[in-house]
């Protein structure tokens, strides 16, 4: 499968890009607790990273708790 695109367009998104990771770089990072609804053990996801898929205990019920900055 081939798609057409314009050069110009594409190099303003890549710019575009690098400009938005430069900005999170030089600022905080934001980190996402997730809490077990089985046990109550919480996880930490940082910024660009998904959430657990499950608790080591197994438990796939997984509740979002506040975001926080570092």
């Amino acid at each position: 499968m081939h798609y057409l695109i314009d050069k110009d367009e594409f190099l303003r998104a890549l710019q575009e890009l690098d400009e938005e990771l430069t900005i999170e770089i030089d600022s905080e990072v934001v980190s996402h607790a997730w809490r077990c609804a089985g046990c109550g053990h919480e996880h930490v996801t940082f910024e660009m990273t998904p959430a657990p898929l499950m608790c080591h205990c197994g438990e796939t019920g997984l509740l979002p708790v506040w975001p926080t900055l570092h």
